[in-house]
Formats: structure tokens, C-alpha cells, sequence
């Protein structure tokens, strides 16, 4: 419990203010889940928007939506720790994010057999109680960016 209050703690008061002002290289700017004052609405009024705009000076629009839900079961801590640096966040506040992440092992069992335990060093936990775990997800996906610029994305 007290682990879970601690990364709320840090999202609120250090993660969150550091999204409102990322540096150039993390674009948040398309980025609505799991963001202060962003929603999943925001991001259909967002697509929408464009669509209608579109539509005024092209015959057609080509809309496509992608899962990258699995995604974040690959993320390497390190290339994730590595985007935390560029974030205007406290060193204390970035140690304890790496102190986060570090530290877990994981083994499997089958057929009774049980293997050596390992090192996880790799994704980042989504689910609704984990504090830290969907605020990395802006920060990972702000490497999620079109190849033509005339294209738009929304996360």
C-alpha cells in the first residue's frame, strides 16, 4: 500500500508538472492517456476535429487505429529510464525511478520443473494500481511519431 501511495505522490507532484512542459525532443502534444486533463474523449473530439477539417479541402480521409497495447510488454527499462532524464524532474525523484525499476526477478514453473530466477528488464505495468506504471506510458510513447509530416497521430 505504502508503494502505490508513493508513486501516486510521484506522478501528482513531480511527473505530471514535468508533462506540461516537456523538453522538444518527447512530444506530448498528441498524447491523451494518462495525462492531467486529457481523456479518451479528448482524443475522439481530437480525431474528429482533423477528420472534419480534412474533409473540407480532401475527398477523402484515411483514418487508421492501431492496438499498441502489447507494446509496453518489450520496453527496456533503460531506454525508458534514458527518456526520464529528459524530463525537468528532481535527481531524488529520478533515483527513485530507477530504484523502481530495478530489482525484479521473476522465475517459471513447468512440469514441475522450476527455472533459474532472472533479471526483468523489460515492461511497464498498466494496470489501474499501479501509480508510476501508466505515467511511463506518456513518456514512451512520445517516441511513437509519424514518418510524413503531413500525417497525424493521436495516442
Amino acid at each position: 500500500m505504502l508503494s502505490t501511495v508513493t508513486e501516486r505522490i510521484v506522478v501528482r507532484q513531480f511527473l505530471y508538472p514535468a508533462f506540461q512542459s516537456p523538453p522538444c525532443s518527447l512530444n506530448l502534444s498528441d498524447q491523451f492517456a494518462f495525462r492531467p486533463f486529457a481523456s479518451t474523449a479528448a482524443a475522439l473530439i481530437s480525431i474528429l476535429h482533423s477528420v472534419t477539417s480534412l474533409l473540407h479541402s480532401n475527398d477523402f480521409v484515411a483514418v487508421i487505429a492501431l492496438d499498441f497495447s502489447k507494446v509496453f510488454d518489450t520496453v527496456c527499462h533503460r531506454t525508458l529510464l534514458d527518456k526520464m532524464t529528459l524530463l525537468d524532474l528532481p535527481n531524488e525523484v529520478y533515483n527513485w525511478i530507477v530504484d523502481y525499476f530495478s530489482g525484479h526477478m521473476h522465475c517459471t514453473k513447468y512440469g514441475g520443473v522450476t527455472s533459474a530466477m532472472r533479471a526483468i528488464t523489460a515492461s511497464i505495468v498498466r494496470w489501474s494500481g499501479s501509480g508510476i506504471g501508466p505515467a511511463s506510458h506518456v513518456v514512451t510513447a512520445a517516441a511513437l511519431q509519424t514518418v510524413n509530416p503531413a500525417n497525424l497521430m493521436v495516442k
